[in-house]
Protein backbone atom coordinates (compact mmCIF):
# COMPACT_ATOMS: atom_id res chain seq x y z
CA UNK A 1 0.00 0.00 0.00
CA UNK A 2 1.25 3.35 -1.02
CA UNK A 3 1.37 6.88 0.24
CA UNK A 4 -0.55 9.52 -1.85
CA UNK A 5 -0.67 13.00 -0.65
CA UNK A 6 -3.92 15.11 -1.96
CA UNK A 7 -4.24 18.92 -1.45
CA UNK A 8 -7.00 20.02 0.61
CA UNK A 9 -6.27 23.81 0.33
CA UNK A 10 -3.69 25.94 -0.08
CA UNK A 11 -1.43 25.24 3.16
CA UNK A 12 -3.34 21.56 3.37
CA UNK A 13 -2.81 17.96 2.60
CA UNK A 14 -3.59 14.77 3.74
CA UNK A 15 -1.41 12.00 4.02
CA UNK A 16 -3.17 8.44 3.33
CA UNK A 17 -3.05 4.98 2.62
CA UNK A 18 -3.69 4.07 -0.94
CA UNK A 19 -3.34 1.22 -3.45
CA UNK A 20 -1.28 2.99 -5.77
CA UNK A 21 1.47 6.02 -5.59
CA UNK A 22 -0.35 8.95 -7.67
CA UNK A 23 0.75 12.54 -7.87
CA UNK A 24 -1.33 15.11 -6.11
CA UNK A 25 -3.51 18.15 -7.58
CA UNK A 26 -1.63 19.62 -11.09
CA UNK A 27 -1.50 22.74 -9.44
CA UNK A 28 0.40 21.40 -6.59
CA UNK A 29 3.01 19.24 -8.48
CA UNK A 30 5.67 20.38 -5.97
CA UNK A 31 3.76 18.51 -3.01
CA UNK A 32 4.25 14.73 -4.22
CA UNK A 33 4.62 11.66 -2.32
CA UNK A 34 8.21 9.87 -2.35
CA UNK A 35 8.27 6.50 -0.49
CA UNK A 36 6.00 4.28 0.95
CA UNK A 37 4.38 4.06 4.39
CA UNK A 38 5.42 1.48 7.21
CA UNK A 39 4.64 0.46 10.03
CA UNK A 40 7.28 -1.55 12.72
CA UNK A 41 6.68 -3.01 15.66
CA UNK A 42 9.83 -1.98 17.94
CA UNK A 43 10.09 -4.84 20.54
CA UNK A 44 9.49 -8.71 20.54
CA UNK A 45 5.82 -10.16 19.98
CA UNK A 46 4.66 -12.09 23.44
CA UNK A 47 2.52 -15.18 23.82
CA UNK A 48 2.35 -15.83 27.47
CA UNK A 49 1.96 -19.47 28.21
CA UNK A 50 -0.88 -20.67 30.26
CA UNK A 51 0.80 -21.09 33.82
CA UNK A 52 -1.62 -23.26 35.43
CA UNK A 53 -0.71 -25.91 33.16
CA UNK A 54 -0.68 -30.13 33.52
CA UNK A 55 1.47 -30.77 35.91
CA UNK A 56 2.83 -33.60 37.66
CA UNK A 57 4.77 -34.37 41.56
CA UNK A 58 7.24 -37.31 41.66
CA UNK A 59 7.62 -39.43 44.28
CA UNK A 60 11.54 -37.59 45.70
CA UNK A 61 9.30 -34.38 46.18
CA UNK A 62 10.56 -32.62 42.53
CA UNK A 63 7.90 -31.07 40.09
CA UNK A 64 7.59 -31.30 36.45
CA UNK A 65 5.18 -28.02 34.41
CA UNK A 66 3.97 -29.03 31.26
CA UNK A 67 3.17 -25.43 28.78
CA UNK A 68 1.72 -25.79 25.28
CA UNK A 69 1.30 -23.73 22.59
CA UNK A 70 0.30 -24.16 18.98
CA UNK A 71 2.13 -23.17 15.72
CA UNK A 72 0.78 -22.55 12.19
CA UNK A 73 4.24 -23.93 10.93
CA UNK A 74 7.92 -24.00 12.07
CA UNK A 75 8.42 -20.33 12.91
CA UNK A 76 12.23 -20.81 11.05
CA UNK A 77 12.42 -17.03 10.15
CA UNK A 78 10.76 -15.18 13.06
CA UNK A 79 13.68 -16.34 15.48
CA UNK A 80 11.07 -17.46 18.49
CA UNK A 81 12.97 -17.40 21.98
CA UNK A 82 11.35 -19.16 25.34
CA UNK A 83 11.57 -16.67 28.17
CA UNK A 84 11.08 -17.83 31.55
CA UNK A 85 10.89 -15.76 34.70
CA UNK A 86 12.17 -16.92 38.13
CA UNK A 87 14.34 -20.02 35.69
CA UNK A 88 16.30 -21.16 39.17
CA UNK A 89 16.26 -24.90 39.41
CA UNK A 90 14.45 -25.91 36.78
CA UNK A 91 15.53 -27.74 33.49
CA UNK A 92 14.03 -27.12 30.55
CA UNK A 93 13.42 -29.17 27.36
CA UNK A 94 10.90 -28.88 24.56
CA UNK A 95 9.30 -31.52 21.73
CA UNK A 96 11.80 -34.01 23.40
CA UNK A 97 14.94 -31.43 23.28
CA UNK A 98 16.72 -29.22 25.15
CA UNK A 99 17.03 -26.24 23.66
CA UNK A 100 20.45 -23.90 23.47
CA UNK A 101 20.23 -20.56 26.58
CA UNK A 102 21.23 -17.74 25.86
CA UNK A 103 22.64 -16.83 28.70
CA UNK A 104 23.52 -12.44 27.60
CA UNK A 105 20.04 -12.00 26.58
CA UNK A 106 17.51 -10.51 28.81
CA UNK A 107 14.32 -9.88 27.37
CA UNK A 108 12.10 -8.45 30.69
CA UNK A 109 14.44 -7.91 33.08
CA UNK A 110 18.23 -9.61 34.59
CA UNK A 111 16.61 -12.48 36.45
CA UNK A 112 14.69 -14.08 33.33
CA UNK A 113 16.10 -16.83 31.28
CA UNK A 114 16.34 -17.08 27.41
CA UNK A 115 16.32 -19.86 25.19
CA UNK A 116 16.90 -20.07 21.80
CA UNK A 117 13.87 -22.50 20.09
CA UNK A 118 14.82 -22.06 16.22
CA UNK A 119 14.00 -25.69 14.40
CA UNK A 120 12.60 -27.20 17.38
CA UNK A 121 9.01 -25.44 16.84
CA UNK A 122 6.59 -28.06 15.50
CA UNK A 123 3.77 -27.02 13.24
CA UNK A 124 0.77 -27.57 15.65
CA UNK A 125 1.35 -28.75 19.08
CA UNK A 126 4.36 -27.78 20.84
CA UNK A 127 4.99 -28.90 24.53
CA UNK A 128 7.65 -27.09 27.13
CA UNK A 129 8.60 -29.16 30.28
CA UNK A 130 10.21 -27.57 33.26
CA UNK A 131 11.27 -30.13 35.41
CA UNK A 132 12.39 -29.50 39.10
CA UNK A 133 14.40 -31.54 41.31
CA UNK A 134 13.40 -30.57 44.34
CA UNK A 135 10.04 -28.58 45.96
CA UNK A 136 10.40 -25.44 44.25
CA UNK A 137 9.15 -22.44 46.36
CA UNK A 138 7.19 -20.85 43.46
CA UNK A 139 6.57 -21.66 39.98
CA UNK A 140 8.03 -19.86 37.09
CA UNK A 141 6.44 -17.54 34.44
CA UNK A 142 6.89 -18.74 30.79
CA UNK A 143 6.47 -16.88 27.22
CA UNK A 144 7.19 -16.99 23.92
CA UNK A 145 8.72 -14.29 22.34
CA UNK A 146 10.03 -13.26 18.83
CA UNK A 147 8.94 -11.61 15.31
CA UNK A 148 5.57 -13.82 14.62
CA UNK A 149 1.92 -13.19 14.77
CA UNK A 150 -0.58 -14.34 17.39
CA UNK A 151 -3.78 -15.21 15.96
CA UNK A 152 -7.21 -16.30 17.67
CA UNK A 153 -8.13 -19.96 17.00
CA UNK A 154 -11.42 -21.97 17.89
CA UNK A 155 -9.08 -25.40 18.96
CA UNK A 156 -6.01 -24.05 20.64
CA UNK A 157 -7.08 -20.34 21.68
CA UNK A 158 -3.94 -18.98 20.15
CA UNK A 159 -1.98 -19.99 17.24
CA UNK A 160 1.62 -18.78 16.26
CA UNK A 161 1.78 -17.47 12.61
CA UNK A 162 4.74 -15.53 10.70
CA UNK A 163 4.34 -12.26 11.19
CA UNK A 164 2.78 -9.97 8.21
CA UNK A 165 3.17 -6.36 7.25
CA UNK A 166 1.49 -4.23 9.61
CA UNK A 167 -1.32 -1.08 8.56
CA UNK A 168 -4.05 0.93 9.96
CA UNK A 169 -5.58 -0.17 12.68
CA UNK A 170 -5.78 -2.45 16.07
CA UNK A 171 -2.59 -4.23 17.01
CA UNK A 172 -4.51 -6.90 18.28
CA UNK A 173 -6.58 -7.24 14.97
CA UNK A 174 -3.15 -7.70 13.10
CA UNK A 175 -1.62 -10.38 15.25
CA UNK A 176 -0.60 -8.65 18.42
CA UNK A 177 -2.85 -8.91 21.02
CA UNK A 178 -0.30 -8.98 24.03
CA UNK A 179 2.46 -6.52 22.51
CA UNK A 180 2.53 -3.64 24.84
CA UNK A 181 5.59 -1.63 23.20
CA UNK A 182 6.13 0.65 20.44
CA UNK A 183 4.46 0.58 16.76
CA UNK A 184 6.46 3.18 14.44
CA UNK A 185 4.69 4.61 11.66
CA UNK A 186 7.36 6.31 9.33
CA UNK A 187 6.51 7.73 5.71
CA UNK A 188 8.97 11.02 3.58
CA UNK A 189 7.29 13.37 1.62
CA UNK A 190 8.27 16.79 0.23
CA UNK A 191 6.89 19.96 1.27
CA UNK A 192 7.59 23.43 -1.26
CA UNK A 193 10.40 26.06 -0.57
CA UNK A 194 8.15 27.95 1.91
CA UNK A 195 7.43 25.64 4.57
CA UNK A 196 5.61 28.23 7.01
CA UNK A 197 3.68 27.51 10.40
CA UNK A 198 2.33 23.43 10.36
CA UNK A 199 0.54 21.68 12.60
CA UNK A 200 0.46 17.57 12.37
CA UNK A 201 -3.36 16.53 13.04
CA UNK A 202 -3.99 12.60 13.90
CA UNK A 203 -6.47 10.97 13.11
CA UNK A 204 -7.99 8.47 15.51
CA UNK A 205 -5.48 6.35 17.54
CA UNK A 206 -5.79 4.65 20.78
CA UNK A 207 -2.96 4.51 23.49
CA UNK A 208 -1.47 6.38 25.68
CA UNK A 209 1.48 8.28 24.06
CA UNK A 210 2.93 9.27 20.28
CA UNK A 211 6.03 10.50 20.35
CA UNK A 212 6.44 12.71 16.95
CA UNK A 213 9.93 12.61 15.24
CA UNK A 214 10.51 14.70 12.48
CA UNK A 215 13.69 14.26 10.32
CA UNK A 216 15.18 12.15 13.32
CA UNK A 217 14.73 14.90 15.93
CA UNK A 218 11.83 14.42 18.66
CA UNK A 219 9.60 17.25 17.80
CA UNK A 220 6.84 16.58 21.11
CA UNK A 221 4.64 14.30 22.45
CA UNK A 222 0.79 14.14 21.75
CA UNK A 223 -0.88 12.37 25.32
CA UNK A 224 -4.02 10.74 24.93
CA UNK A 225 -6.58 11.50 23.91
CA UNK A 226 -5.51 14.78 21.91
CA UNK A 227 -4.26 15.31 18.20
CA UNK A 228 -2.63 18.29 17.99
CA UNK A 229 1.16 19.05 17.57
CA UNK A 230 3.19 22.50 16.19
CA UNK A 231 6.03 21.04 13.85
CA UNK A 232 6.80 23.73 11.62
CA UNK A 233 9.83 24.75 13.41
CA UNK A 234 11.22 20.90 12.54
CA UNK A 235 10.07 20.75 8.87
CA UNK A 236 12.53 21.55 6.07
CA UNK A 237 11.75 22.82 2.42
CA UNK A 238 11.88 19.83 -0.01
CA UNK A 239 12.24 16.20 1.67
CA UNK A 240 10.89 15.81 4.90
CA UNK A 241 10.66 12.00 6.92
CA UNK A 242 7.76 12.18 10.00
CA UNK A 243 7.97 9.17 11.97
CA UNK A 244 5.06 8.86 14.76
CA UNK A 245 5.56 6.05 17.60
CA UNK A 246 2.62 5.01 19.26
CA UNK A 247 2.24 3.50 22.69
CA UNK A 248 -1.14 1.77 23.23
CA UNK A 249 -3.64 -0.03 20.59
CA UNK A 250 -2.68 1.71 17.47
CA UNK A 251 -3.08 4.38 14.61
CA UNK A 252 -6.50 4.11 13.03
CA UNK A 253 -6.53 6.88 10.82
CA UNK A 254 -4.59 8.49 8.02
CA UNK A 255 -2.95 11.84 9.89
CA UNK A 256 -2.81 15.03 8.34
CA UNK A 257 0.15 18.41 8.07
CA UNK A 258 -1.29 21.35 7.81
Amino acid sequence: MRLKILEAGLISFLIVISCSCSQGGSRFDDIRPVSEISADRLDNNWLPLDATAVCDTSADGGLTLQYKFYSKDCLCTSNPLLVIVNPESWEVTMNGGKPLPMNRVHLLDDGDACFELGGMVLGGENIISLRCSTAPSERPSAYIAGGFDVLPDEECTWLLAPAKVLGLGSWASQGLPFYRSDIAYRCTFELPAKVGRRTLHLGEWKGSLCEVWINGEKAGDIPAKHHRLRIGSFLNPGLNEVELHVTGDGLYEAFTIE
